[in-house]
């Protein structure tokens, strides 16, 4: 075991994830306990907080006492002059989906992507819990995602293989929610359908986004809970059929293509420490 804290931080992170998670959504699949219930939801949101757990482990059982004040810095803080990254995070997603929605509407004879839009707005109890809701669902998943396992993974590898790595794991991870009865990806996704290899993309190629941009941010783990949140928010109130989500993820392939090349994410980091160290937080 001490081998692996030493070596091999990233399994200890993922090891934690991925069994707290799939321990509490693995019971609803078993007892095929649909979402719906009060149990499926309260099981199913116990689940979504591995991400955050894990990071809490790996700090609480890796790390100093200063690097943990600085991961919790990082959650709610934005270093020096990078605050205008975080209206980047909020509204980049919402750009890519207005614009799919006017090509819809340019090229479509049945164009449905803006059909959810009004009805949301004239609500404002349901745009609030839309907001919260997936708010707290990025603000589970982003401590762990990229606050922890995306510095322990770039200790290795460059930004592009990074990212490859951390989204793959981050796809896996939701895995089991398509055998959970009443879920979204159980009755909207479908495993193995054409939606499942899209809502895979939407992880994929954001991850590499989100990784460009935890560069720019200085680590800034509240820039990717904001995008992350903007993400299932637009997901939510734009309703593509499956023809014009392949556009929308085809933003995110070129935008990310486009980081790749101009930002060099396939050139190994330069780093300020000692990588023999396996430092959470780590320098650019």
């Amino acid at each position: 075991m001490a081998f692996i804290q030493k070596s091999h931080p990233n399994l200890i992170f993922f090891a934690f994830t991925f069994g707290f998670s799939w321990l509490f959504w693995g019971i609803l699949i078993i007892f095929q306990v649909s979402y719906s219930t009060p149990f499926g939801i309260i099981f199913h949101s116990i689940g979504g907080l591995g991400p955050l757990f894990g990071a809490i482990f790996c700090l609480f059982k890796l790390e100093s006492k200063e690097t943990r004040l600085s991961f919790w810095k990082r959650c709610y803080q934005c270093k020096g002059k990078k605050w205008q990254w975080l209206f980047f995070s909020i509204f980049f997603n919402f750009l890519i989906s207005i614009c799919v929605g006017i090509i819809e509407l340019l090229f479509s004879t049945n164009p449905i992507g803006f059909s959810n839009f009004g009805s949301i707005i004239i609500l404002p109890v349901q745009v609030l819990f839309i907001l919260l809701f997936n708010f707290l669902a990025a603000s589970m998943e982003e401590p762990g995602w990229r606050g922890c396992a995306l510095p322990i993974i770039q200790i290795k590898y460059n930004s592009l293989l990074s990212s490859l790595i951390l989204g793959t794991f981050w796809a896996i991870w939701h895995f089991p929610l398509y055998f959970i009865p009443d879920s979204y990806q159980n009755t909207e996704v479908i495993f193995g359908s054409p939606l499942f290899w899209i809502f895979n993309g939407y992880i994929i190629f954001p991850t590499i986004i989100m990784t460009w941009l935890n560069k720019k941010t200085d680590q800034s783990i509240l820039s990717a809970i904001l995008f992350h949140w903007m993400i299932n928010v637009s997901g939510e109130v734009f309703n593509f059929g499956l023809n014009f989500e392949f556009v929308r993820l085809s933003f995110y392939v070129i935008i990310a293509i486009v980081l790749i090349w101009k930002d060099k994410m396939y050139v190994p980091l330069t780093r300020n420490f000692n990588s023999k160290s396996n430092k959470i937080i780590a320098d650019k």
